[in-house]
């Protein structure tokens, strides 16, 4: 496999070309992410078994709820597991009417309903409706197995790159996946694989991660006219070990398998696309804005009801070193601290007898003598004398002014 420098060469500069193409997308996807469905996404090999992250901005999980009823609604609408879904015909009305066709295009639906449930179909499909509904793109392929005939495996948002062609029909499809060396070998044979997997395997590092990366896409040479045969194929399929991870640093990059597909084995739906955009979008990103605000609004009424139930408190300094409980029924036993009680009523005292002293200094001669004490005063300062007394008597009556216990 050493010939195929040229074929590694197109590989990676189609897999640059695709990586630009999806760039402007991550940002919105890394959101969806975050504040609807933290573990559907996978931007990096690395975040396999990677249990970090977690769903630390999602205070309020409406948003998720919703999408796993638009994901059950779609599959109860589209695919039941529980009843007939899909019919087989065919492109003769007069044929489809007849009872021996019809017969056996019954017998043909029936048996692929049965080889569905056999498989892993509705399984998957859930998976479909999801990302979907969320990122506006989902992917799945549908490839053969010797035991269930059929299989479909899920690909995760952001471990893939899709390409269109000018009908704008998804018909290049590329992924990034690790796999151990043990896993490599018995794959695709210790004679496909180079010699630091070998070595790997061998040794007490089978279990070391590498980067796979699986390229489909047309073939420029199908040739229709030629019967198909394991290199006629439509579609070719590459599966090549990567050079830029660390486990394989240093080693070149090596082609692993060289397959093809009579039909596209990827089904790529999209939610909605705009003109020649490869990418689609979903109910997600449209309520993306009201979820954020969602989070932010029960961060905040949180925070409200926190501070309502255990409000900040006022703590005497002389209580910073005793054991204090704020548990219902809890009892906390002190002395009063006396000594600055008596300072501040002796303060509100002298307050009230430094204003009585005031008025009395600033009396006015007129109202000095005797012929002026009349039965009623309209001067400033008799005003001011009731005034003052007033608010000694209301303070007093409402019991403010500052007390020492006996």
């Amino acid at each position: 496999m050493d010939d195929n420098t040229e074929l590694l060469a197109h590989l990676k500069s189609l897999k640059e070309q695709l990586k630009v193409e999806r760039q402007p997308w991550e940002s919105s996807w890394r959101d969806l992410s975050d504040y609807i469905s933290p573990y559907r996404a996978r931007f990096l090999p690395s975040d396999r078994n990677n249990n970090r992250k977690s769903a630390n901005k999602i205070i309020n999980n409406t948003a998720t709820l919703s999408a796993r009823v638009l994901q059950s609604g779609l599959m109860s609408g589209n695919t039941p597991h529980s009843r007939p879904w899909m019919r087989v015909i065919t492109s003769d009305d007069t044929a489809n009417n007849t009872y021996a066709v019809n017969d056996w295009l019954d017998e043909v639906t029936r048996i692929l309903l049965h080889l569905f449930s056999e498989s892993n179909l509705y399984m998957a499909l859930p998976i479909i409706y999801h990302d979907m509904g969320v990122y506006g793109i989902a992917s799945m392929a549908i490839l053969e197995d010797p035991e269930d005939v059929v299989r479909c495996y899920n690909f995760a948002i952001g471990s893939y790159w899709v390409g269109t062609n000018a009908r704008g029909v998804v018909d290049i499809f590329m992924r990034e996946t690790s796999m151990s060396a043990r896993n490599i070998v018995k794959e695709y044979g210790e004679d496909m694989v180079p010699p630091h997997i070998k070595e790997a395997h061998e040794s007490n590092r089978s279990e070391t991660q590498y980067n796979i990366t699986q390229c489909v896409y047309p073939n420029e040479d199908f040739d229709s006219n030629v019967l198909l045969d394991g290199v006629n194929k439509k579609y070719v399929s590459v599966h090549y070990l990567d050079s830029g991870t660390s486990s394989s640093l240093g080693s070149p990059a090596h082609i692993l398998r060289i397959s093809g597909f009579d039909e596209f084995p990827i089904v790529c739906p999209r939610w909605e696309v705009v003109d020649e955009d490869v990418y689609g979008r979903g109910p997600g990103i449209v309520a993306l804005p009201d979820i954020k605000a969602l989070q932010f609004y029960e961060k905040k009424i949180a925070a409200a009801v926190e501070k309502k139930i255990d409000p900040p408190m006022l703590i005497p300094s002389h209580l910073r070193s005793a054991a204090f409980s704020l548990l219902p029924g809890a009892q906390n036993i002190t002395d009063v601290n006396r000594l600055v009680t008596m300072v501040r009523a002796t303060a509100a005292a002298g307050i009230w007898a430094f204003g009585a002293g005031v008025l009395a200094l600033c009396l006015p001669e007129e109202e000095q003598q005797p012929e002026a004490l009349l039965p009623v005063h309209t001067g400033f300062w008799f005003w001011a004398v009731a005034t003052w007394v007033s608010l000694d008597l209301l303070v007093a009556g409402w019991g403010l002014n500052p007390g020492i216990p006996l």
